[in-house]
């Protein structure tokens, strides 16, 4: 066993405990598993539905169960010290994406990121004296945490309901009712 020099740099970075574990637990993961559970951080779904489509994704032999046990199974694989590991590190470097306040280009910020601004606009909304300082902070807080988006209604995507006429308010009923009456 040959010894390192002692003017040699070791050139990695040494990880904490945790991270490390984080590392080894990752590992043991597939890569259809991995690629199932970013699916699921980023998927618009109901809990039940994300965990039960994640789950049936990664295991494409075993989708012969009732959807019950498929359930529990799924539960308890997401439960699994590997799974959760995975989803706290990608849910780290979820990436945010979003146009700056002129709308001319794309902003990506991590998540980490966006809650110390929010984080840095609740302590001066904090320490602000005046109402007007508070709002404008309120207001900015709002704008990040995009609670004062309002949803365009056009024409092409609203639902518009008819409700059925009586005969005696129909035109076409009248005029019909109209012309058979003069002809007797």
């Amino acid at each position: 066993m040959a010894k390192k020099a002692p003017n040699q740099a070791n050139n990695a970075i040494p990880l904490d405990k945790t991270r490390e574990q984080e590392i080894i637990l990752i590992s043991k993961l597939s890569g259809l598993e991995k690629f199932c559970l970013s699916a699921y951080i980023l998927s618009d779904l109901n809990e039940k539905d994300k965990l039960q489509t994640a789950y049936k994704l990664s295991r494409p032999n075993q989708s012969d169960a009732k959807e019950t046990s498929i359930y529990v199974q799924a539960r308890r694989w997401f439960t699994s010290d590997p799974v959760q590991a995975f989803l706290t590190a990608t849910k780290r470097n979820v990436i945010i994406s979003g146009k700056d306040d002129e709308g001319i280009k794309n902003v990506n910020i991590t998540k980490e990121e966006y809650e110390k601004i929010i984080n840095k606009h609740l302590i001066a909304a904090d320490k602000a004296g005046d109402s007007k300082t508070v709002r404008d902070l309120a207001q900015t807080q709002m704008t990040f945490r995009q609670w004062n988006k309002t949803e365009d209604k056009d024409e092409e995507t609203q639902i518009k309901y008819y409700l059925p006429l009586k005969c005696s308010q129909c035109q076409l009923y009248k005029s019909a009712k109209m012309t058979n009456s003069s002809t007797k």
